[in-house]
């Protein structure tokens, strides 16, 4: 599977690496990068990217690992596509189209739903406007994982029993299902009723 991970500036950044590596093993999964100018805010792109083979972009041109337009080629490359972790200003642009930086092109560019993981505070996730963009793209025919999992708020560091996207194992788990749900050939119905 090739597995393309838009990654956002939001606190769940400083746990990517295991859901890496996780992901790597359950889904047996290639996987690229493509992160938000914010993620360096939480950490470093130079490290990141050592998870991923150095596939890691985040400019709209790069002429490496012979990838010229990264939101066209990538997209082509991708066999799914998720965000994670998801900020509500991702999910925002999402639903609305707009395309300032080289994520929100390729969520535009990519043929098939997007899955989203958001991570943000429940006060956050529950805002009318947040559940809106959530239903737009729903509507939309896209995937939006709500953020259930435990975790603590960054800025006060008080713990939460939502807000945080779910565990890595959870992740892996949905991801394989969709996958198979997607491009698992669909038994055929002959004209004598028998399925073949």
């Amino acid at each position: 599977m090739n597995l393309l991970m838009g990654v956002t500036g939001s606190s769940g950044v400083l746990e990517l690496p295991l859901y890496l590596r996780i992901l790597k093993e359950k889904l047996g999964a290639d996987i690229k990068i493509v992160a938000t100018p914010s993620v360096e805010n939480f950490v470093s792109l130079d490290f990141l990217s050592t998870y991923v083979d150095r596939e890691l972009y985040v400019d709209f041109l790069s002429a490496k690992s012979n990838v010229n337009v990264p939101h066209s080629d990538l997209s082509a490359w991708a066999d799914m596509f998720v965000v994670l972790p998801c900020t509500a200003n991702t999910l925002a642009k999402a639903a609305h189209g707009d395309t300032d930086n080289l994520l929100t092109m390729l969520l535009l560019c990519y043929p098939e739903p997007v899955i989203f993981f958001p991570n943000m505070n429940p006060n956050m996730w529950s805002k009318k406007v947040v559940q809106r963009n959530v239903k737009l793209l729903l509507s939309d025919g896209h995937k939006v994982v709500s953020p259930s999992g435990n975790g603590w708020i960054t800025a006060t560091g008080d713990a939460v029993l939502s807000g945080h996207m779910p565990p890595p194992y959870a992740i892996a788990d949905y991801i394989k299902k969709v996958y198979e749900d997607t491009f698992t050939p669909k038994k055929e119905v002959m004209n004598d009723g028998i399925e073949g």
